[in-house]
C-alpha cells in the first residue's frame, strides 16, 4: 500500500533563544515491567465485562512448556530500528491462557471468549501541557475476533477509546504513538488496554497482545519571545521514513539544526548550509521529533513524524 507523503509549510515566528528558554520534554509516566508492573491494575472493571479465562499477566516468559502453543515473539523483532529495554526477553504486559497454566506466555485460547481490562492504577497531570503523547511497544497477532483496544481517562470519567480501533494481525513488535487534544488539561490521566476475543472456534491458537515501553510525555514551550520576522520552513514528505528535506526561503548564516526525539535526547545536530538541507533518517525509531533552527539570538521550532 503506498502511503500518502504530505508537505506541510510552518510559519514559524523567530524566537530569542537562551539557554533558560528551551521547550520542555516533560516524562510523565514510564512503565517498562521489569520490576513487575506495579503501576498498573490487572483484569479490573471500568471497560467491557472482565470475564474468561485469558488474562493480563506480567512476567518475561516467551516460549511454552506445551508446544501446541506457539512461542512469543521475542522483542528483538521489531518492525523498526527500534529498541525496547532489557529485550530480547524483558518483561511484558501481556494476555496469557490460563486455562493452561503450565504455560505462561502470550498465548490466548480462542475457545474461551474473554474480555478484560488492565489500566493504570494512579493517574498523571497533564495539566499545562501543549500536547502530550503516549507511547509504547506492542505485538498482538490476534484475529479479526481477538484484538486489543487502547483507552484513556480523564479525572476518573469513563473510559474512552483512542488510537487504532483495532490491535491485530502483526508479526512483529511495533511501536505505536498516539497523540490526541483530548489528553490535555487533566489532572488525572490514565490510559489502559482491553483484550476481547470471542469463542468462534475458528482461530488458530494464537499469540494475544502483548505491551512494553509505555511512555507518557508532555511537551510545553516555554520562555518564547517572538520578534518581528518569520521564516518559512518546509519539511518533506512528513511522515517520513528515509530522507527528511528542509527547506528555508530565507536562510540566516551560521544556522544550526538539533532535534531531539520525545524524551528530549538529542538525535542530531549539523550546521545548515544554503537553503535546501537533506537528513537521513532510515535508521531512526518510529515517531514524533521536535527541531530547532538555531543562531546566535534567535531560534525556530516544530516537529515532524517518522513513520515505518
Amino acid at each position: 500500500m503506498k502511503r500518502k507523503l504530505t508537505t506541510i509549510v510552518i510559519m514559524l515566528p523567530l524566537v530569542f533563544f537562551a539557554l533558560s528558554s528551551h521547550a520542555q520534554l516533560m516524562l510523565l509516566f514510564n512503565e517498562d515491567f521489569n520490576a513487575g508492573g506495579g503501576t498498573f491494575t490487572l483484569n479490573g472493571t471500568g471497560v467491557g465485562t472482565n470475564t474468561g479465562s485469558n488474562l493480563w499477566v506480567v512476567n518475561n516468559h516467551y516460549f511454552p512448556t506445551n508446544w501446541a502453543f506457539p512461542a512469543t515473539i521475542d522483542e528483538d523483532q521489531v518492525c523498526s530500528t527500534g529498541h525496547i529495554t532489557a529485550a530480547p526477553f524483558s518483561g511484558y504486559l501481556h494476555i496469557n491462557n490460563v486455562s493452561l497454566p503450565t504455560d505462561s506466555n502470550s498465548d490466548y485460547n480462542p475457545m474461551h471468549a474473554s474480555d478484560r481490562f488492565a489500566y493504570m492504577t494512579n493517574g498523571v497531570s497533564t495539566i499545562g501541557r501543549d500536547s502530550v503523547e503516549v507511547a509504547f511497544f506492542y505485538n498482538c497477532q490476534g484475529s479479526s475476533t481477538a484484538y486489543a483496544e487502547f483507552y484513556y481517562s480523564k479525572n476518573n470519567g469513563p473510559w474512552i477509546q483512542a488510537g487504532l480501533p483495532n490491535y491485530n494481525n502483526d508479526s512483529c513488535w511495533k511501536y505505536e504513538t498516539i497523540t490526541d487534544t483530548n489528553f490535555l488539561n487533566a489532572a488525572s490521566f490514565r490510559i489502559g488496554f482491553r483484550w476481547v476475543n470471542d469463542s468462534s472456534f475458528t482461530d488458530t491458537v494464537s499469540q494475544g497482545m502483548g505491551i512494553d515501553d509505555i511512555f507518557i510525555v508532555g511537551h510545553t514551550a516555554t520562555g518564547v519571545e517572538e520578534i518581528a520576522g518569520k521564516s518559512a520552513i518546509t519539511l518533506f514528505p512528513n511522515p517520513a521514513s528515509t530522507i527528511l528535506n528542509m527547506h528555508q526561503s530565507t536562510p540566516s548564516p551560521n544556522q544550526q539544526l538539533i532535534i531531539t526525539d520525545l524524551l528530549g535526547t538529542e538525535v542530531y545536530k549539523e550546521m545548515l548550509t544554503g537553503i535546501d538541507n537533506t537528513i537521513s533518517i532510515s535508521t531512526w525509531s518510529a515517531g514524533i521529533y521536535f527541531y530547532e533552527v538555531r543562531t546566535e539570538k534567535e531560534s525556530a521550532r516544530g516537529k515532524f513524524v517518522v513513520q515505518k
